[in-house]
């Protein structure tokens, strides 16, 4: 059967034009209504039935069976081997586009996004104080295109905020994993990857198992009106537009929840390498360790996307944090908003 598609065609001149124009933009009730439903029925399922029913809507909609959760989950490795397998070209444009990305939002956070304070002539304290988030997730679509954008717009900003973790989730229909959207993951410094897609993997995020996430923060993501949907009623959720993107946002807390704590900021690292230092510089992007506090001193290493060191000194001043590479002293600078200080950095002693 040949299927040939024939596009409508409308005149201005005719005498029905408003009402047939109206009816190609009307979008039914009753569709947005039967996508509320599947949505909720999605959701409560897998609030109530955990990673099982998420397995089951994987198999179901993306032809992709698994034995577990963490079975789905991709590894560094897979986005290493992603990005060196990619064309040059495809490497270079991919670290352009990050590199603009980055200098974008960490002039944005200069601007408006940090904290500050002052004492008013009563000698009150006043100001402002940002923290960020401990995780976040990001959904990227991924079941009939490929869009390493949605991967560069969500994470890199998150990681200019200082987030700590960061999740990213998308659709590998049949198993077919996207080298591009790998290699993405790996260059913008994605910490965690689930191939899971759809509203089960929103509900994984947000509602689902401890196993997947826990005490997930924000939602970054975009995709078809059957995954933009609230995933739980009961908590708040504000739907925004981000800025320097186009992508919907959703925030998620209940009056009770915490700031976040020094731990989650450790999340990435062993908890029997964690014992070795009490602070520790965690790196969203590849840096330069140098060999001395000063731009002008020679890179004696490159710390790659997601690793970390301990932090064995700092500089009088607080603009340089000297690490442990290997075993050799070497410096990093506390204004490369790439670089997150974690744990208790506030007895590190002065090096001179």
């Amino acid at each position: 059967m040949n299927l040939i598609a024939t596009p409508a065609r409308l005149s201005t001149l005719s005498a029905t034009f408003d009402r047939d124009f109206q009816k190609r933009l009307h979008w039914s009730a009753e569709t947005d209504s039967a996508i509320e439903q599947r949505v909720a029925d999605i959701l409560a399922d897998v609030q109530r039935r955990g990673d099982a029913a998420v397995l089951e809507y994987t198999e179901r909609f993306d032809a992709l069976s698994a034995p577990s959760v963490q079975a789905l989950e991709l590894t560094q490795a897979e986005f290493k081997d992603a990005f060196d397998s990619i064309p040059s070209t495809q490497r270079e444009a991919l670290q352009a586009a990050a590199a603009r990305v980055r200098s974008y939002h960490e002039a944005q956070i200069k601007a408006c996004g940090g904290s500050w304070s002052y004492r008013d002539e009563l000698g009150t304290l006043l100001g402002q104080k940002v923290t960020p988030l401990d995780r976040v997730g990001i959904y990227v679509p991924g079941g009939k295109a490929t869009y390493p954008s949605t991967v560069l717009m969500c994470a890199i900003p998150a990681h200019v905020a200082g987030v700590g973790e960061i999740i990213m989730v998308v659709p590998t229909p049949r198993g077919e994993k996207n080298p591009l959207v790998l290699a993405t993951a790996y260059v913008a410094g994605v910490t965690r990857a689930f191939t899971i897609g759809g509203a089960q993997a929103v509900a994984a995020l947000c509602a689902g198992d401890a196993a997947l996430l826990a005490d997930l923060q924000r939602l970054l993501r975009v995709g078809p009106a059957q995954v933009i949907r609230q995933p739980d009623p009961n908590r708040t959720v504000d739907f925004r537009v981000e800025i320097g993107t186009d992508y919907y946002a959703c925030v998620y807390g209940n009056a009770e929840d915490s700031l976040p704590t020094v731990d989650a900021g450790l999340a990435g690292i062993p908890p029997d390498v964690r014992e070795a230092a009490d602070c520790w510089l965690r790196f969203s992007a590849q840096v330069n360790v140098r060999e001395g506090p000063g731009l002008d001193c020679s890179p004696v290493d490159v710390a790659p996307p997601n690793d970390f060191f301990p932090v064995t000194g700092r500089t009088a001043d607080g603009t340089w944090w000297q690490v442990s590479a290997d075993g050799v002293p070497a410096w990093v600078s506390a204004e490369i908003t790439t670089a997150r200080a974690v744990g208790e950095c506030d007895a590190v002693p002065v090096v001179e």
